[in-house]
């Protein structure tokens, strides 16, 4: 039996679902009866309590977590237009019994720490080039002098900040065996530092990937046809579907790995050989670099079949000519 849930204020609607079997629907004056399946469209930091181990989960309760997109293209699909909570717990819960999500698992604690250090860091970070910009903007006008004096004093306080904090990560990195571990194999990677590392070490130990294809799915590096018979002729492009921050992180590494790493130079030179445009070669160098991230923390028989992957998908690029005959013939790498 699979629950939706709806919580508005001090009450929340439901529907079980059976498969085959009618839906019910009910309003329980909160805390609910317990149910032994729950469907979640979505997940905030403030639900963590209310479905970790200390939650639902702790109970014994299977808990699904799922893209509001898929949920909202699945409701498309059965016709419905109307959107309240009664009709988005009939689909959520219909969504449950017929494709059986798969269940959730929340991250360790010393992960969700994690990801609240580097969230805090970002933070502080982009405070941080605010005011860089209100002092440049100063030096290039007629500033009064405790103006000046103020956001000096700001940028002194946010650098010991994000100092700390980056001491405070290390720390915490080094304080479990496990997070030192996968640490030093990322970063044994060329052009993956310690602020790329840590970054994708919250995404790969804080979720479950059992390839390196979800992996650059979930962080929206997948390539993106649009293609149907000769009148529909897209142009490919990345998904960006996952965390934009995390793409922007990639960035930099991944135009340091076109010249230092020879895994992620060799695709970047055959693309642009090819014709490719650079920055197309470099969204393909930003999968293949995660893909080499995941396969450092795999089993050597792992890394094996990540590595002998052909370039359609690996390199993210599937590009088409002007008769629309693909480009890349999937040589292996």
């Amino acid at each position: 039996m699979i629950f939706q849930v709806s919580v508005v204020k001090d009450s929340l609607t439901t529907h079980r679902q059976e498969l085959l079997l009618p839906t019910v629907q009910d309003t329980f004056t909160i805390p609910p009866p317990a149910p032994r399946q729950v469907v979640v469209r979505s997940i905030a930091s403030t639900l963590f309590g209310a479905l970790g181990d200390g939650g639902l989960v702790g109970a014994g309760v299977t808990v699904s977590i799922i893209n509001p997109a898929q949920i909202k293209d699945f409701s498309r699909g059965l016709g419905v237009r109307t959107k309240t909570d009664g009709v988005d717990s009939f689909v959520i819960a219909r969504y449950g019994a017929l494709l059986k999500p798969v269940a959730w698992q929340p991250p360790s604690p010393e992960i969700r720490v994690l990801r609240a250090l580097l969230a805090r860091r970002e933070a502080i970070a982009q405070d941080l080039q605010r005011e860089l910009k209100r002092l440049e903007k100063a030096d290039a006008t007629e500033t009064c002098t405790l103006i000046r004096q103020s956001i000096d004093d700001s940028i002194d306080f946010l650098r010991k900040q994000l100092a700390k904090l980056q001491q405070d990560i290390d720390n915490h990195v080094d304080r479990h065996p496990d997070l030192r571990r996968d640490m030093e194999l990322l970063t044994s990677i060329p052009a993956v530092g310690r602020q790329t590392g840590t970054n994708l070490l919250a995404i790969v130990q804080g979720h479950r990937f059992d390839s390196a294809e979800q992996l650059a799915a979930y962080l929206g590096l997948v390539p993106v046809e649009k293609q149907s018979g000769s009148p529909v002729l897209g142009r490919t492009r990345l998904s960006k579907a996952g965390p934009p921050r995390i793409r922007a992180i990639l960035y930099m590494p991944a135009v340091v790995a076109t010249k230092y790493n020879p895994h992620v130079k060799t695709v970047y030179d055959r693309l642009v050989a090819r014709g490719k445009a650079k920055m197309a070669a470099l969204g393909a160098a930003m999968r293949k670099l995660v893909h080499l991230s995941l396969a450092s923390l795999k089993p050597a028989c792992t890394i094996k079949r990540i590595m002998q992957k052909t370039v359609d998908f690996q390199d993210g690029i599937c590009g088409r000519n002007d008769r629309g005959q693909s480009l890349d013939k999937g040589r292996s790498l």
